[in-house]
């Protein structure tokens, strides 16, 4: 019997999520990089781009409903939480030296890194929410997936500690769309094989939904001034403009979802388009971490060394944002290069990718024992 064909399109999907999370740090990064028309584009597509890849995860956890709590912890956290621990450490360290040098903060303690790892309050917070969301799934694994849904909008109830801990905002946003791709996989595989045919009911409603979403959100944008819902839980009062922006954004990258899969299909069907995409999203997890540290190392760095004025109209190529864009676009390939080359070493390459446990309680096994000599040799 021939091997399963390894899906195309989720590749594809995690491809343009990953890319649009490194095109949305450069813009960040680089002054007018906002400016720029990448991030016009990538703008666009904030809607899409989390939500495709929290999706798409929950699309191929469903075996999770299978595991006991030691089987997800084994199976699954473990090979998320090594990474985590480890390179989000180092990325947190070498930004820190970085606002040492500009801002002249403290060098980062072990409590202040250790907070930091725990509330998920770093650039590596999608490794953080998917060892939470296993967690979460396994909790609720034995329950009717009706019920099961219901509590992925629980986080909705801790919407007043939203302003002290961040992660309470991509848990509402996420865990909802986590448990679809999990609940509602053979749904999402029906559509997607719709789509692959063209079918006209499937793509009108994919236009439909995501003219929903994108008309929800022109409409909360018109409310420029402060805003303030009546909060009937404890904790606050009234919901302030930040916490209904959460549920308008919920909203929005729900209805626009469709959408989303009908692009990530159509991509995987455009020649060496997909299988650039495609490899991207193979290698989701050294660029995700990789980049950060590239940006900060060899971007940051050097602009405190430099001290170059930088906008669209510099005058010198050292003062161009297009400049520092597609040099920073370069700069986080590089940083993914280098994570994905260090998890081909041997043992080191365990920091990025680490084998299972049983695997290393087998290797501890065959490991030679040393034993004390009599003296006598």
């Amino acid at each position: 019997m021939s091997a399963q064909k390894r899906l195309v399109w989720p590749d594809v999907a995690k491809g343009i999520s990953i890319l649009g999370v490194v095109l949305l740090h450069i813009g960040i990064g680089v002054p007018e990089g906002e400016s720029t028309w990448l991030y016009q584009i990538n703008t666009w597509l904030d809607p899409l781009r989390m939500p495709l890849f929290f999706v798409v995860s929950g699309y191929f956890s469903t075996k999770i409903l299978q595991y006991t709590l030691r089987d997800v912890l084994i199976k699954r956290v473990w090979f998320f939480l090594v990474p985590y621990l480890l390179w989000v450490s180092f990325e947190l360290w070498t930004k820190n030296l970085e606002w040492q040098w500009v801002f002249g903060n403290e060098p980062l303690t072990w409590r202040e890194l250790g907070l930091n790892l725990l509330l998920g309050h770093n650039m590596g917070w999608f490794l953080h929410a998917l060892i939470l969301f296993n967690l979460a799934l396994v909790a609720v694994r034995k329950l009717h997936p009706a019920l099961a849904m219901l509590i992925s909008f629980a986080p909705v109830l801790l919407l007043p500690l939203n302003e002290h801990f961040y992660f309470v905002g991509k848990a509402v946003m996420y865990l909802p769309l986590f448990f679809m791709g999990v609940y509602l996989r053979q749904a999402i595989t029906t559509f997607v094989a719709a789509v692959c045919r063209l079918n006209v009911a499937a793509l009108s409603f994919a236009v439909i939904t995501y003219a929903v979403g994108y008309f929800s959100r022109g409409w909360w944008n018109q409310f420029t001034g402060e805003v303030a819902l009546p909060w009937y839980l404890p904790g606050m009062d009234y919901m302030g403009h930040e916490e209904v922006l959460l549920m308008v954004r919920f909203v929005e990258q729900t209805f626009q979802l469709p959408m989303a899969l009908v692009l990530a299909v159509g991509i995987a069907y455009v020649p060496y388009v997909s299988n650039f995409f495609a490899f991207i999203g193979r290698n989701t997890l050294p660029i995700y971490l990789g980049h950060p540290i590239a940006l900060t190392v060899g971007y940051h760095y050097i602009q405190i060394v430099g001290k170059w004025e930088i906008s669209m109209d510099g005058e010198t190529l050292l003062q161009s944002t297009w400049f520092w864009t597609i040099v920073c676009m370069g700069l986080s390939a590089a940083g993914g290069l280098m994570l994905w080359s260090v998890s081909k070493l041997p043992v080191i390459g365990w920091t990025v990718y680490p084998p299972s446990l049983p695997q290393i309680q087998q290797m501890l096994m065959r490991a030679p024992v040393l034993r004390p000599t009599s003296g006598k040799d």
